[in-house]
């Protein structure tokens, strides 16, 4: 049996303002306001279902491992404000600004909403097998790896992210205006 899609609608949400997008940009020009009763009694994608949070304290990140462009950099946490690039590895860094994007990341990985799950739809949002990575190591956390990958841009403008939760691929909206894009990558 195969499922029958009868509507689909695309909200997105500025602060406390909800708005319906146009299914395609090119065609269609036009936002409308929503309330926000309407949106919370509508039905929901069943990845914002999880209630997994993936939020950690930056003070418990003991490893950052960076891909980005065919590199791959490591930065050791010594201590507050106290990064360091290992022997071998190559990269120049400033510890407070890698503190300020670990940080940064600390709050992105408090999702909000789930775009969508699975493997199947990671083309659609932009990401490669060799686009920007980020890895922490986080003590005390079971499966102490947390990945973030980087996708192609976000209808929001920001950047489309995803995060492998009980071994399935979880997408995201990359929060906008966060700055850990910039002082990390």
């Amino acid at each position: 049996m195969t499922n029958l899609v009868l509507a689909e609608l695309d909200l997105a949400r500025q602060g406390h303002q909800h708005f319906r997008l146009p299914r395609d940009l090119s065609e269609e020009t036009s936002v409308y306001a929503v309330r926000p009763a309407d949106v919370q009694n509508s039905p929901s994608p069943a990845c914002n279902c999880a209630t997994a949070r993936l939020s950690f304290a930056p003070v418990d990140v003991t490893l950052l491992t960076l891909r980005a462009n065919g590199k791959l950099t490591n930065l050791v946490h010594k201590g507050p404000n106290k990064w360091e690039v290992p022997t071998g590895s190559l990269g120049l860094i400033e510890p407070i600004a890698v503190e300020a994007g670990v940080g940064d990341l600390a709050e992105a990985f408090d999702v909000e909403a789930w775009v969508a799950c699975g493997d199947q739809n990671r083309a659609q949002y932009g990401f490669t097998d060799n686009g920007t990575q980020i890895s922490l190591d986080v003590k005390g956390r079971t499966g102490a790896e947390l990945t973030l990958d980087f996708g192609g841009q976000s209808r929001a403008g920001s950047a489309n992210a995803a995060v492998k939760l009980d071994g399935q691929n979880w997408i995201f909206e990359f929060p906008p205006g966060n700055s850990s894009g910039s002082t990390l990558l």
